[in-house]
């Protein structure tokens, strides 16, 4: 096992104890505002949501020690097992259905709608439509781990479903923080601006951590793919600031 695999992989496990304390940090602020009348649905999608990418750092970084120290791994990355080019429709489109990218889309749409929950009560939406949709959109990818369905026709319509959810979750985190940011003032401000830079940076390092080549198509540099893992955990890092910084000013002003 290299240097920079090692990296990776401290970077990846020590990430998990980076989203540990903020679902520690949130959880007293949610039970506060519980036990103090006033549920706060923000903390407690924040719980979820990082307890979510808790478990996807704990799976992906699991998997990256599996192919580091096993020899004849088996490739996540890959197409599924029972690919067969004769059969394929897909074409191009062929590379979305592998299954590291499938669970990632999947993984993305839960983390968005933990985001977009909160989103829908502060503006009123109190039946979540969009939530149940990107719901929806999470758990229907998985009808291409059926083996007839994997590289059918049929594939389109789950992969389409599931950018739609990422698409939904983006539009709705950006365009309503962005509201509330232009309609408020003091510390809410404040707190959707740094919850707009905290989601970027979030959604960014975590797409980078997955070993998508962003390190030579955007920095332009020659770096290796664990590399990206690295760049990816610091960038989430500065998400974790952001919503640390936003939020703890919503606790303090509900303390005061």
């Amino acid at each position: 096992m290299n240097f920079e695999t090692q990296l990776a992989l401290i970077f990846r496990f020590g990430m998990i104890f980076v989203y540990g304390y903020l679902v520690y940090y949130f959880g007293k602020a949610y039970k506060k505002s519980k036990s103090e009348g006033f549920t706060n649905t923000f903390f407690l999608g924040f719980i979820y949501l990082f307890s979510i990418v808790i478990a996807f750092h704990l799976l992906y970084g699991s998997y990256e020690l599996y192919i580091a120290t096993v020899e004849n791994f088996i490739n996540f990355k890959g197409y599924f097992p029972w690919y067969d080019p004769n059969t394929n429709q897909l074409g191009e489109f062929t590379n979305q259905v592998r299954p590291m990218f499938l669970i990632f889309y999947s993984i993305m749409n839960f983390v968005l709608v933990t985001l977009v929950f909160p989103l829908e009560q502060a503006i009123g939406w109190k039946k979540n439509p969009m939530s149940k949709l990107i719901i929806f959109c999470g758990v229907f990818i998985y009808t291409i781990f059926i083996p007839a369905l994997s590289y059918s026709l049929f594939a389109y319509i789950p992969i389409f479903f599931g950018f739609l959810g990422i698409f939904i979750g983006f539009f709705m985190n950006i365009i309503v923080n962005m509201k509330l940011f232009r309609l408020s003032t003091g510390f809410i401000r404040k707190r959707s601006f740094f919850a707009i830079l905290g989601f970027i940076f979030l959604a960014l390092g975590m797409l980078w951590s997955m070993e998508v080549g962003f390190g030579v198509s955007i920095l332009s540099m020659e770096i290796s793919n664990k590399m990206d893992i690295v760049i990816g955990s610091c960038i989430q890092i500065l998400g974790v600031i952001c919503y640390r910084i936003g939020f703890g000013m919503t606790l303090e002003n509900e303390i005061k």
